[in-house]
């Protein structure tokens, strides 16, 4: 009696799906590096975000039904989370340096941003803070901190996408309600 033996099955990658996957690891790098020149805080909340978003978005195309409702829950709400970092972060007040015109005297000054950066500003930096207390130094400080910084986008993008699966739920079973009714008057 003999056995027959499976081979493994070898996944084969195409030529040009490999440059799709390194165009965008090349973006995301110089992303990542014009952020970090910019502003690092800005880069560690944006960026991790922004990798979850790539795979939503990934997920989003190749989905189809109430999944696909998910991830388009997922991915406009993650998006809205992560842009409500960057508002906090760039229509915030900020400190400049003026310079006299009388006196000739250099000073700080501060320059108001809108009033909603500012609140936005005050939430995160709120939430930044007590995530600074609460770990303590890590060797992977950075890794740790971005994934924590992670959460409150990530939550609120998981909530997004169960509502519009939820949603899409509720259409489906409507229509179908409504069919039902409808047939049995034909």
């Amino acid at each position: 009696m003999t056995t027959v033996v499976q081979a493994p099955r070898i996944t084969r990658f195409s030529v040009s799906r490999l440059m799709a996957v390194v165009g965008i690891v090349a973006l995301n790098l110089a992303a990542a590096r014009c952020l970090a020149a910019y502003d690092d805080k800005l880069m560690l909340g944006v960026m991790p975000t922004a990798l979850v978003l790539q795979v939503a978005l990934f997920r989003l195309i190749r989905a189809q039904g109430r999944s696909r409702a998910f991830w388009a829950g997922f991915l406009t709400v993650g998006l809205l989370a992560m842009l409500s970092f960057v508002w906090a972060n760039w229509l915030s007040a900020t400190v400049g340096i003026a310079k006299d015109a009388v006196t000739g005297k250099t000073k700080f000054v501060v320059i108001p941003g809108s009033f909603g950066g500012d609140q936005m500003h005050a939430i995160w930096t709120r939430y930044v803070n007590g995530v600074v207390r609460c770990l303590p130094d890590l060797p992977r400080y950075r890794l740790v901190f971005a994934v924590v910084l992670l959460m409150p986008h990530m939550l609120t993008a998981l909530a997004g996408g169960l509502l519009a699966w939820l949603v899409k739920r509720g259409v489906e079973s409507c229509r179908s309600d409504a069919n039902k009714k409808y047939a049995t008057f034909y």
